[in-house]
């Protein structure tokens, strides 16, 4: 009896152990990422953040203005060229872009 006692204990004991060791590799994992603040940005810079952040929604002004606002609802704005074309860009961003709502005024 007190051999299965010691066996449950230390099962235990290893048990939390790799749950302390898989919470923090995941934390490593998802938090590679600086974190993210409101900024004005260069088209450039704003289509590589629309490439890697996970951007939550896109909306494009008649004036050329556009935000994109991050999933923790930080905002990047930036000027495009030309009407339309940050819709052109999340399309072909691809999957990572797929659930993005585009709005316009």
């Amino acid at each position: 009896m007190k051999k299965s006692k010691l066996i449950l204990s230390i099962s235990i004991i290893l048990l939390v152990i790799l749950w302390i060791i898989v919470i923090k590799l995941q934390n490593n994992n998802t938090n590679t990422q600086e974190p993210i603040t409101d900024s004005t940005v260069s088209r450039d810079k704003a289509i590589e953040i629309l490439n890697q952040w996970e951007i939550e929604e896109v909306f494009q002004s008649h004036s050329l203005d556009v935000i994109l606002k991050h999933k923790n609802w930080a905002e990047i704005s930036t000027k495009e060229p030309n009407i339309d074309d940050i819709f052109d860009e999340v399309r072909k961003c691809g999957n990572i872009c797929k659930d993005i709502i585009l709005a316009t005024e």
